[in-house]
């Protein structure tokens, strides 16, 4: 009457002689909907205020699991029976999302001055780095899929109202750009993961997005192909525009000047042509009357 139940996440590890004797029960990650709403429904039974906002952030901080979000919510309802974003923020280490769109505007902007700022900021009140760069994965995350899909709502977990902003966001954003900072950012959280300076790791990442010639990969230098090209497609559409212009007004130059040249011809060539033709007469008569005068003499 004994029941022994096998719990891994490496399912495709486990020889074929044990799957064969066992029952499988896949289990998968919870809905973010789901969570949030079974927040809600708890929340309202121990008397804790919980707004939506809140258990949403909480949900998607769980990651499909329901016990790390029950988890977060306790720790957050440790400080006050009132739970709103901020007080999640808070206990979860994380920026928020105005610092995450000061340092998403610093790299479309290439401005590493202030992104370099932002980060002493954050580091001063002391805010995780590596929470900080799974953060902004996810805010390009987004972005990324909001460019390449007809249908985000699908794929992206955010409120209508803020996938709205993403879409005004991401406007200027190339793709190529966001997919070479997701890059960036998932190099820089794995570096932190192996013990080195997380700050360090973090600013040189930002550095290297501001400045793409800073970095060897291929992303960046496809990046920066990217950007050649569509700064020569500008100088070359701008070339044209203006070349069209001069050539319009040359052409009416031109016409003007050869009419007047015509007429100028056309007036020197009567003016040329009548003396021309009163000089021969005056000649033959000249040449015509002394012959007379000879014959007869």
């Amino acid at each position: 009457h004994v029941i022994f139940i096998l719990a891994t996440t490496e399912v495709h590890k486990l020889p074929a002689t044990i799957l064969s004797r066992c029952q499988r029960f896949d289990f998968s990650r919870i809905a973010v909907e789901e969570i949030a709403a079974r927040l809600t429904e708890i929340a309202e039974k121990e008397g804790i205020s919980l707004t939506p906002d809140a258990a949403l952030i909480i949900a998607k901080l769980s990651d499909g699991a329901m016990r790390d979000a029950l988890s977060l919510l306790d720790v957050c309802a440790a400080t006050g029976n009132e739970v709103d974003e901020k007080a999640v923020l808070d206990a979860a280490g994380m920026s928020g999302r105005e610092y995450i769109e000061r340092l998403a505007l610093s790299i479309v902007n290439r401005n590493s001055e202030q992104a370099l700022e932002t980060i002493a900021e954050l580091y001063e009140r002391s805010k995780d780095m590596t929470r900080l760069c799974c953060e902004l994965i996810e805010y390009f995350r987004n972005i990324m899929m909001i460019k390449a899909t007809k249908s985000p709502e699908k794929l992206v977990v955010c409120s209508s109202s803020e996938i709205e902003k993403l879409k005004k966001e991401g406007q200027n954003m190339p793709l190529d750009a966001i997919i070479h900072a997701i890059e960036v950012f998932e190099k820089a959280f794995s570096d932190m993961n192996r013990g080195a300076n997380r700050r360090t790791i973090m600013e040189t990442a930002l550095i290297r997005l501001c400045d793409p010639s800073l970095d060897e990969s291929t992303t960046a230098i496809l990046r920066r192909i990217s950007a050649l090209e569509a700064g020569a497609a500008l100088t070359a559409g701008a070339k044209a525009e203006k070349i069209t212009v001069l050539t319009e007004k040359e052409a009416d130059i031109a016409a003007t000047q050869i009419i007047a040249e015509k007429s100028a011809d056309i007036a020197a060539t009567q003016a040329i042509k009548l003396p021309e033709k009163e000089a021969d007469i005056e000649a033959t008569q000249a040449i015509k009357i002394p012959e007379k005068a000879e014959d007869k003499t």
